[in-house]
């Protein structure tokens, strides 16, 4: 881990993540620079090695910050989507610390037993976990396309490793992802197994999470 983000702060201003629906962006290096900075607050504020942490982010900017943080620190991320049953889902995993910018959070840290709720948006009952706002991205320099549609680091990793441009997408419909691909220029697709397998010989794909 703490390799990928070196190598991210080497890339500079270069474009690591691009969120399909809204247009935010994220350069390199302040990936590498968030990621730091909030696990430095994480350990400061008691996070142990080996510490598991729900982390509560859609597939976006925030999430590769959010789990590359809690890795440097020492922790365990634990990718969670909202859905159904998450209270109980964050209970069974005895996570003790989430990272969330969801609305009712504190409801979330009291039926799971969570102890400490941080955000990167202001949100009730969570403490903020400010990051320095890094070099604005820059295009240009791209190794490839990878577009991204489930929270799962080992796709951002995949595609941070190789310098490429991240993609992002909420579990796009097949149709959509076509759109996408078609648009970016995206030469790999991560996702879950339900969508990847409507693709096609469209692009190389990549099977994800559960």
């Amino acid at each position: 881990m703490a390799r990928t983000l070196e190598r991210a702060l080497a890339l500079g201003p270069r474009r690591a993540v691009v969120e399909a629906e809204t247009g935010a962006s994220l350069s390199y290096a302040a990936l590498a620079l968030r990621a730091t900075h909030s696990a430095e607050l994480l350990v400061r504020r008691g996070l142990m090695p080996g510490d598991p942490v729900a982390v509560v982010l859609p597939v976006g900017c925030r999430f590769p910050i959010a789990a590359h943080a809690v890795t440097v620190a020492g922790g365990h991320a634990l990718p969670f989507e909202e859905g159904p049953g998450l209270g109980v889902r964050l209970a069974a995993a005895r996570a003790r610390i989430m990272i969330t910018d969801l609305a009712h959070a504190d409801e979330l840290a009291q039926e799971a037993s969570i102890r400490q709720v941080y955000s990167f948006s202001p949100v009730s009952g969570a403490m903020p976990l400010p990051c320095p706002p890094g070099p604005e991205p820059e295009p240009g320099g791209v190794n490839g396309v990878v577009l991204v549609t489930a929270p799962d680091l080992g796709a951002f990793d995949l595609a941070f490793d190789a310098g490429a441009l991240v993609v992002t997408a909420r579990e796009p419909s097949p149709e959509a992802c076509r759109e996408l691909v078609g648009c970016h220029g995206v030469t790999l697709v991560a996702g879950r197994r339900h969508l990847v397998d409507r693709l096609g010989d469209l692009v190389p794909v990549m099977a994800v999470g559960g």
